[in-house]
């Protein structure tokens, strides 16, 4: 099963490994993942808590235990120079009819799965908020970068607006403006390096780590998807499997249930001494309860709406990932349609004018406050960019949450 193969990549690693992925920096995605998956101490518990489910699976397919009687009276007694003492022992086995043990195990059984399923999707969402995580890291430091640029191309300006005051040839009211928007730069870079130092932490936290060990960050590429949800299975989806599992456990608990109704016989052999008479009998019982006020048909009732309902709510929750699923990857066609009008038409013509009104500019004929307006539009267009990618890349890694991908295990 998914869940099976997604956990035995988490617990498996050796104590010696932990200490050597420790320590050093990290640079991918993927490293990333790796550092969670040997260190994150919920990931290395859930092969614990699935063992302790098969045990219990074992555990219901245990017969009932046979039970041993001994009884003893009148000893001590005498009457007319005879013992009247008895002795008997009995050995008292329960026999399950209907059913009832299959039922037991198959409830163990399905509560097994739907451990195994669970189990597999909280792996899947940690290793999903690290991934979101890390395109959050990636957002910031582009954020941070174009702020550098902004703030260099911003001295630039400064040293021709100083020219120009010294010159006589504009005023320094100019100079104030470009020095105060240098400075506002400023500010933004060191917000968003504040940003990403938190955000660093809160990644780092995820296998124990410190926001140092993610210093030297690199970008890989955002991972291309095909813009269909033809190939979405609902019914091989993590949280549908889960449902379903829970469903097969309602239907096993309403055979258990339906077996109640059907009497367990008791049968008995046993052994008994008269001591006075010297007598010895062999004693054999069988025992069935008599259902004359209890068939336990209002519990069968219960549980066969209770299994009803499930099936029910399995059908919708098909009809709901299947909706969430097109939406998301119409999202991603938007997303990439918005990236290609940047990149082919919006972001060359912002680059065109920041250039002629430089030019412009260094000729003594645009203000700063044009050129400032073209390099802020310029920006704008280059943030969008950056919010777009960062969008897609949060877009897929909702859809390969949702399908059970393992590329929530491994990085794009």
């Amino acid at each position: 099963m998914k869940g099976l193969k997604l956990l035995a990549l988490l617990g498996m690693s050796l104590p010696f490994l932990h200490e050597g992925i420790a320590q050093s920096q990290i640079r991918t995605e993927e490293e990333v993942l790796e550092r969670i998956r040997h260190n994150n101490p919920f990931l290395l518990s859930l092969p614990q808590e699935l063992g302790s489910k098969a045990h219990l699976v074992q555990q219901a397919d245990l017969l009932p235990n046979p039970e041993l009687s001994v009884t003893a009276e009148q000893f001590g007694e005498s009457i007319q120079g005879s013992s009247p003492a008895q002795v008997e022992m009995r050995i008292d086995q329960r026999i399950e009819r209907g059913g009832k043990r299959e039922a037991r195990v198959g409830i163990a059984q399905a509560e097994k799965d739907s451990a195994e399923i669970e189990s597999s999707i909280q792996a899947q969402e940690i290793l999903a908020q690290a991934r979101r995580s890390w395109t959050t890291l990636l957002y910031l430091k582009g954020q941070i970068r174009l702020r550098e640029e902004e703030i260099q191309l911003n001295r630039e300006i400064v040293e021709t607006v100083k020219r120009r005051v010294d010159a006589g040839a504009t005023l320094p009211a100019e100079l104030t403006k470009a020095e105060t928007q240098g400075k506002s730069l400023e500010i933004e870079r060191r917000t968003f390096q504040d940003h990403l130092l938190q955000e660093q932490s809160a990644l780092a936290s995820l296998w124990g780590g410190e926001a140092s060990e993610l210093q030297e960050i690199v970008e890989t590429g955002v991972a291309s998807r095909p813009l269909s949800s033809a190939d979405f299975d609902p019914k091989a989806a993590p949280k549908y499997r889960l449902f379903e599992s829970n469903c097969r456990r309602d239907e096993q608990v309403l055979r258990q249930e339906k077996s109640k109704a059907i009497q367990d016989v008791t049968l008995g052999a046993g052994y008994q001494r008269l001591q006075g008479v010297k007598y010895n009998a062999v004693l054999l019982s069988l025992s069935v309860p008599l259902p004359f006020s209890n068939r336990n048909e209002e519990g069968i009732v219960s549980a066969a709406l209770v299994a009803s309902s499930c099936r029910m709510k399995l059908q919708h929750l098909e009809f709901q990932l299947t909706s969430e699923v097109r939406n998301l990857f119409a999202r991603l066609k938007t997303l990439q349609a918005e990236r290609g009008d940047l990149h082919k038409s919006l972001l060359p013509s912002a680059r065109k004018s920041l250039e002629q009104t430089r030019s412009a500019f260094a000729l003594g004929r645009a203000s700063f406050l044009e050129i400032a307006d073209a390099q802020r539009n310029l920006i704008s267009f280059k943030v969008r960019d950056l919010e777009i990618r960062k969008d897609t890349s949060e877009t897929s890694i909702s859809i390969d949450v949702l399908n059970g991908s393992s590329s929530v295990a491994n990085s794009n």
